[in-house]
């Protein structure tokens, strides 16, 4: 079975998201080391609960269902909420229809071909397929390099009106000792053609290295750097953190402020933060 990052949260009419894929994806995904992705839109977080809708997604999907708790999935080994809905921090977005996504980190999984994708499809044309069966994926090469502007407006033109691509930012901008000094290169990664994907942005996950410890004044720093707008169009970001440092209520509190998001991955060791930080959970 393929390792599940769980990317969920709360909400109401989650529907059937799986519907674009069934048992092809998952005899693929277990054969393989892609991780499964879920992003949750839309959501008052702090008000409904997800169990019931994310049993279903892990059932739908064949993934392992881990125990949830009342606002975010949690990991029973190593999970942990940090801080309460009584703490300090912008309210999150009022209450609506909340629509989860499914997908996974890339596409080009060669086990997959002949499985998942159909024997004889052309390697090109496998984001095309791909797209039609899940409704999000994340684009993780952005991570270790630019992409060009116009591969960013092809992806944009292969996928169906209404998916979205996950981002993950840039190394260069994380693994670095002060990330006060990250400006030029966040700078540099929203213009080097990522709005490209126009109404297909969806959040930008900032991952940082398991060494990297919890320096709350340099890491404010850097959540000031991250821009909102772009273009008159609203961005949205999530952090991946790996340090146990980070497990206090003053990262939670911080993120909040900043209406960024936690990633919750649940295939690894590193801390399980299942706190609710922004209107969208990852």
């Amino acid at each position: 079975m393929a390792k599940t990052a769980i990317s969920a949260g709360a909400g109401a009419g989650y529907g059937a998201p799986c519907g674009r894929f069934g048992s092809d994806f998952r005899n693929a995904a277990a054969s393989s080391s892609a991780t499964l992705r879920i992003l949750v839109e839309g959501a008052s977080l702090m008000a409904i609960s997800p169990r019931t809708a994310l049993q279903n997604v892990f059932r739908a999907c064949g993934a392992e269902i881990y125990a949830t708790r009342n606002r975010v999935p949690r990991c029973p080994r190593s999970s942990m909420s940090l801080a309460s809905s009584q703490q300090e921090g912008p309210p999150l977005a009022p209450a609506m229809k909340t629509q989860i996504r499914i997908g996974i980190g890339g596409w080009t999984y060669e086990p997959w071909r002949g499985s998942f994708y159909p024997d004889g499809l052309a390697q090109k044309r496998e984001l095309e397929y791909a797209s039609r069966k899940l409704t999000s994926i994340e684009i993780n090469g952005t991570y270790y390099g630019s992409q060009k502007p116009a591969s960013f407006a092809k992806w944009h033109d292969e996928t169906p009106e209404d998916f979205i691509f996950a981002l993950k930012g840039p190394r260069f901008a994380t693994n670095r000792r002060v990330l006060a000094e990250a400006g030029p290169s966040i700078e540099r990664f929203f213009n080097s053609g990522v709005m490209e994907l126009q109404d297909k942005l969806g959040p930008v996950n900032w991952q940082f290295l398991a060494s990297k410890k919890f320096d709350p004044a340099d890491f404010e720093a850097f959540l000031k750097l991250l821009p909102r707008r772009i273009d008159g169009r609203s961005l949205r970001h999530a952090v991946e953190v790996r340090h146990d440092s980070f497990k206090t209520p003053d990262f939670v509190m911080l993120a909040r402020q900043y209406g960024v998001a936690i990633v919750t991955a649940a295939d690894s060791d590193y801390p399980q933060i299942a706190d609710a930080t922004a209107p969208f959970v990852y």
